[in-house]
Parts: C-alpha cells; structure tokens; sequence
C-alpha cells in the first residue's frame, strides 16, 4: 500500500502538480518518485491546473517574455550586480531561463553598457561635490585614482592610471575641474604625488590629512609591539625553567642574562603602555570633535609626541611613527581648526557663551548620553532657554554634518571596487566606467546615515530622481517589471 501521499504537505502536493501539469514529469514518474499512487498524482495535476487557470482569469498569473531584450538585460545585471564573470553568466542563463548565449556576445552587450555608460558619465556635473576625499588603489600594481564625496557616496574619479606622480594626479583632477568640481575641503593620505597634484590643480582648497591612516599606523606599530612584548616574556619564562633544571652554583651563570631579558621586557612593556595611552588620546580626544579648544588640542597633541619620543628607544619601529604623525599634525589639525572658527561665529551668532557652545558639540560625537554631557545641555537650556539652544543645536548639527576628518567613505568605497578588478581582463578598462555609473545609480538598501537608504548617490547629490540604471544604459524591457507569484 502507497505510503507517500500521507507524508505529502499541501505545498509538496502543490509542487507535484506542478511538475506534472508543467510537463517535466510524468505521472508514472512522480507516483515512483513521491511514493505515491497515479490516480494521487492525477488529482494534485488536476488541482494545479485549476489554480493555473483561476489565476489566468484574474489577471493574476504573469510570464516573462525571455526574448533578446531580457537577455541582455540580465547579462548586465548578473555582470554588475551579481558580479559574474563571462562563464558564470553563460552558466547561469542555461541553468536558469534556460537561454545558450556565447562568451562573445555576452563581451559585446558589455561592451556596448560600457561606450553607454561613459558616454552619460561625460554629461555629469560636479557642482554640488563640496567635500570630498581621494585616494589610490593598486590592482596588479597598477594605480587607479578614485574620488568620492563624503556627503553622499557619489564616486566622481575612477580612472586607471600609468603611475602616481603629481603631474597624473593633476591631470584626472583638472578633468574633474572641466566637470564643476570646485570642493571645500578635500581628505587625502600622506602620498605626495596627490598632495602635490592637489596643490596645483586647487591651490586654495585646503587638503587635509586623514585621521583614519593616522590611527591605524598607530595600531600597526601597537600590534607588532605587543607581539615584541610577548616574545620577552615568553624567553624570560623559558630561562627560569631552564635554571630550576640545573643545581647549585651552576643557577648563577644565568643571572646576568635573566636580568638582561627582564630589563628588555620591562622596557618594551612600559613602551606598549605609552604607546597604548598615547593612542587613546588620540583617538577619543585630540582627533575628535569635543569641547577641546583648538590650542588645547595642539598643545595635547605636541605632548603626545614629546610621549611618544620619551619611549621610542625601545622600539624601532616608535620613531619613524612619531616622525609622521610630526610632519602631518598641520593637515590633521587643519578640519579641527576650521570648525572651531566656525563654531565660534555661530556661539557669537546665538549670543552663547564659548565653553557652553564647546560643550555642546558633545551631543553629536557619541557621548550625548553622558551624565556630565546632560547636567551640560540643562544647564544651558536653563540659561539661554529652549528654544535659542533648539536653534543653536539645530545649526551645530549642521555644522558638524559638513566637517570630515577621515576618509572612511572612500576607504570602503576601494574594498568595494576590489572585488570588481577582476572583470576588468575580461572586459576592459573601459569597465571602470560602467562600475563608476552603477554605483552612482544604484539604490542604496541599507545605511546608518539617515536620507541614504533608498536613494541612489546621484540623486542624493543632485536632488532630482532617475530612471532604472540599466534603463539609463539603454537594457529596457518592453513591458514593466511584475511580482511573479503574485496573489489577490
């Protein structure tokens, strides 16, 4: 007797009916395969067909047309989005649809998204990039430039070039120029060739460092400190269990060499402790926005040094650091500077006095729960009253929204395009500007800054919306896009 129909849910009867009433089966197949009888297999045939039909008449049930237009959109889709490469495409349309297509053509429907793609890239305007950070990423060690502004993701410089001199980095940016790009301020790393192109293309727009290489050379010196640190312990361990092993007068001769071992563990750990400390100043203090005055934060900011020098004999790795974060303390300072002047109009401005103004800034760093930050705002509201300190925190959030000091954006941007290079020997190095479209059109589905999510970069720096962007490259379908599955 059939057992099978009994351990069948009503979605698993479903699916058979479908398989059968589809024509992929037949029903002497599914009634062996599902351990069933074939008159069971009839009736799930059956109740396929009338909901296939039921649907039909409502207007419920759609197809997809899988004609030419389709294929290549999906083709630049899978490219782009799925981030396939030529054979995997081919794989996944016969898998799928199931449609044969070769290598060749899916190269051509790229290559044609590409001169499409440039040719809109041409038309951009820069305009309203205000703040903006630049950087180099390597791929085979061959430099490519990328800039992107900080306010909305929008990635306005993507270009392979031959080397990173200052007069390349002059020219890609001379070329943004062409476009309307007249930025505020600019974040850029310690790489002389940009700074140098920086210098002559926008002479007056200050190009300050980032806070984010700086505190990550710190860590890099931290760890390999720390590994130093646990080397000495774990070899004055190692000499004192070797020293019970031996007896008598024998256990002096080790004295000299264990002092000598203990003398370099205490050394280099007191020089992690600092280096450590002197990190956390940093981090949370001298390179942060708080109520720290502007030459309190360079006068903090010298003591770190004259810290770090005090301890960078025991470590070789200290002073080289320390010569660094000395030659870049200007452009790292720079973004803090600007914003203490501005904070200092807008006090004036609201009639409020200076410390309570520093004070506030507090609200929008991270540390608006403190109790030391609330007692702050209280006392303030009570001296100034609420709705004068409502306005003066409305306009200090805009202030800060559009002060930068690290170049995260970019940073995760690059991580981001690292995963794409490897399409470029298939399909070019014209596929940096179709990458560069795409991700200035395609919908942001997840973001911790409010106003990103469920926008593209391009209409959130422009402020006008736009179509699809395999609609903009010309992969449209003649009919609308439809929910399949679709139920009343």
């Amino acid at each position: 007797m059939k057992q099978g129909a009994s351990s069948l849910s009503c979605l698993d009867r479903l699916a058979v009916g479908a398989l059968v009433a589809g024509g992929r089966e037949t029903v002497s197949g599914a009634a062996r395969l599902y351990d069933v009888t074939r008159k069971c297999v009839r009736a799930m045939r059956d109740g396929a067909l009338r909901i296939q039909e039921e649907a039909e008449r409502r207007g419920d049930c759609t197809s997809v047309v899988v004609d030419k237009a389709f294929v290549e959109r999906f083709v630049v889709a899978a490219a782009l989005i799925g981030n396939c490469p030529f054979r995997g495409i081919v794989e996944l349309m016969e898998a799928v649809l199931p449609v044969s297509v070769s290598i060749g053509t899916v190269h051509g429907i790229c290559a044609r998204a590409i001169a499409r793609a440039r040719e809109l890239n041409s038309g951009e305007t820069l305009e309203s990039v205000k703040h903006a950070a630049i950087d180099e990423i390597f791929q085979n060690s061959t430099p490519v430039f990328a800039g992107v502004d900080l306010a909305t993701l929008y990635t306005f410089l993507l270009c392979e070039q031959p080397d990173r001199s200052g007069t390349t980095w002059w020219c890609a940016l001379e070329q943004c120029r062409e476009l309307g790009f007249s930025p505020e301020s600019v974040i850029g790393d310690g790489g002389l060739g940009l700074r140098k192109g920086m210098a002559e293309c926008f002479p007056d727009v200050p190009c300050d460092g980032d806070v984010f290489h700086a505190l990550r050379e710190v860590t890099l010196v931290l760890g390999h400190l720390e590994k130093k640190v646990l080397g000495a312990m774990g070899m004055v361990e190692e000499l004192l269990a070797r020293r019970e092993k031996v007896a008598g007068l024998k256990r002096n001769g080790f004295s000299r060499l264990l002092g000598k071992l203990r003398r370099r563990e205490e050394e280099l750990t007191r020089c992690h402790a600092t280096l450590e400390a002197i990190y956390q100043f940093m981090r949370e203090d001298v390179l942060d926005f708080n109520e720290l005055a502007f030459g309190d934060r360079m006068e903090l900011f010298d003591w770190l040094l004259a810290e770090m020098e005090g301890v960078e004999g025991a470590y070789g790795r200290v002073a080289p650091l320390r010569k660094r974060l000395e030659r870049r303390r200007d452009t790292l300072l720079a973004v803090f500077a600007r914003t203490d002047g501005a904070l200092k109009s807008l006090a004036g401005k609201h009639g409020v006095d200076m410390k309570d103004a520093r004070m506030m800034v507090n609200v929008f760093n991270g540390h608006g729960c403190d109790l030391r930050v609330e007692i702050a705002v209280a006392d303030a509201v009570e001296k100034y009253g609420l709705e004068r300190m409502q306005q003066f925190l409305d306009c200090l959030h805009d202030l800060l929204a559009s002060s930068f000091r690290a170049s995260s954006p970019i940073e995760n941007r690059n991580s981001v395009l690292r995963t794409y290079f490897q399409q470029r020997r298939e399909i070019g190095h014209g596929y940096l500007e179709l990458l560069r479209f795409y991700l200035n059109h395609r919908i942001v589905d997840r973001s911790r800054v409010s106003g990103r999510k469920g926008k593209s970069p391009c209409e959130m720096l422009t402020g006008k919306k736009h179509a699809h962007w395999l609609d903009m490259l010309g992969f449209s379908l003649d009919k609308p896009a439809v929910a399949l599955g679709k139920t009343a």
